[in-house]
């Protein structure tokens, strides 16, 4: 129980780190550099990455850094150039959304019309705005699933920073006439939060005058209803049943669901409780319908079970409604479908560390029981996979599938040469393999869809 709760507290700490700008400290206001020599072209790129410069410069490579910052794009010619052509800026991360539109969280303000900015949009070749005048950083969260640029169903913004003024604040910029909103009072700490296609927010955090933790939402008309007490969230995601589920480790110890009147009474996933304390129950699935953690499985699935299935780094949720999680943590980490029904996918890659969807495929990368490398494409319909490195023995980092085209792009390390790289797989063409690029470590890449 001890260990388990050091995981709490390192996932809480970790998630308040800030993507942009210094944390606590203000500059006045005032911008550095001048928008005007500001030019990028994204009309002819297919992914956009983030240059490692420590790790880069570590391996003497002198594309650490660019004149014109630390963003890459890979072109479709296969090319990988600077995004920005002129003026340089550093990001700190991005957001690519699925209509094109890129966000950067910028590690130092550019100026904008004659303002600070640190949280810059890209709509087009040469076309951005700054979405906010007084921030200092925008914040970033390491837990699953929260993106720190989230969007409701009418395109409005919302975002978490911390102001010039050193308070936390969560923001809502209206898609039509750029209006911003505060959405929260100065005195909480958000780890977690989740904006619905309906406008409505639910948020997990600590009170800061008082120490306490709490899950909740709220709704468009700026109504607050507090669901949990107490505890500590680790996952929050939507499921194709149109509820919220909450991961969480410390009250009720699992994955709850969360409909329109509340917490269900029955976890999703997780353990019997008699208040508020883990009761000598054997772990259960929706009621014991599936008992994923039995005796005889559990020593396979250790972290999963003893997590309540809460702790998740990524997932896909295919056309035909299916939910699929890779849950735990470290080598301990496995591939579970979540939805409809909670069981374990039979996949070589007995490592999972990335998985993405290709439709009613995953494709995952990871490591087998040897710790050799694997990227699958994985076939939840039909229960089989292909292998897509084809012998190439090549550790993948990250990497991202456009589904009109059938192509893979990623970035790793080549073992045969200890060489970064970015290469392509034709997932329509035989899975060809093609190396574009080497030389440069990248700590995100992001398809442009």
């Amino acid at each position: 129980m001890k260990k388990l709760y050091s995981i709490i507290a390192m996932i809480i700490m970790i998630a308040c780190a800030g993507c942009g700008g210094a944390s606590g400290t203000s500059d006045g206001g005032e911008g550095t550099g001048a928008d005007a020599d500001i030019q990028f072209s994204l009309s002819d790129a297919v992914a956009i990455m983030k240059v490692d410069e420590v790790a880069t410069a570590a391996a003497n490579q002198s594309k650490a850094t660019g004149s014109n910052g630390n963003l890459r794009k890979l072109t479709e010619d296969g090319e990988v150039e600077d995004l920005f052509t002129s003026g340089s800026i550093d990001v700190s991360s991005f957001y690519a959304a699925p209509d094109g539109t890129v966000y950067l969280i910028l590690e130092s303000p550019v100026t904008v019309e004659g303002a600070r900015c640190i949280l810059l949009k890209l709509t087009g070749d040469d076309e951005y705005e700054c979405l906010d005048s007084d921030l200092q950083s925008v914040k970033c969260f390491t837990q699953y699933p929260t993106e720190p640029i989230q969007f409701d169903g009418e395109g409005n913004v919302h975002y978490i920073g911390i102001s010039t003024d050193a308070t936390e604040v969560m923001r809502r910029v209206d898609s039509n006439t750029g209006e911003v909103t505060d959405i929260i009072n100065a005195n909480i700490t958000v780890r977690q939060f989740l904006v619905q296609e309906n406008g409505t927010i639910y948020l997990s955090g600590m009170t800061n005058s008082t120490d306490t933790h709490f899950f909740r939402r709220i709704f468009t008309d700026g109504s607050v209803e507090t669901l949990l007490t107490g505890g500590g969230l680790v996952s929050l995601f939507d499921m194709p049943d149109g509820n919220v589920y909450a991961g969480e480790w410390g009250t009720l110890y699992g994955v709850m669901k969360v409909e329109d009147d509340g917490i269900d009474d029955t976890r999703h996933i997780g353990y019997s409780t008699i208040n508020g304390q883990p009761a000598p129950a054997r772990f259960y699935v929706d009621d014991n319908a599936f008992d994923a953690c039995s005796e005889n499985v559990r020593p396979d699935y250790e972290d999963f079970c003893a997590m309540g299935g809460a702790l998740i780094s990524s997932y896909h949720r295919t056309p035909d409604d299916k939910y699929y999680v890779v849950a735990g943590s470290g080598d301990g980490a496995s591939l579970w479908q979540y939805w409809p029904t909670v069981e374990p996918v039979d996949t070589s890659v007995y490592r999972p560390t990335v998985v993405a969807g290709a439709g009613t495929s995953l494709i995952i990368a990871g490591y087998d029981e040897s710790y050799l490398n694997k990227l699958v494409m994985y076939d939840t319909a039909g229960d089989s996979e292909v292998d897509l490195l084809g012998g190439a023995n090549i550790e993948i980092y990250h990497f991202s599938h456009s589904e009109a085209t059938g192509m893979v792009f990623f970035d790793g390390l080549r073992f045969s040469d200890n060489n970064h790289v970015i290469g392509s797989i034709d997932t329509q063409n035989g899975n060809e393999l093609v190396v574009m690029d080497s030389g440069t470590t990248y700590e995100d890449m992001q398809l442009l869809q």
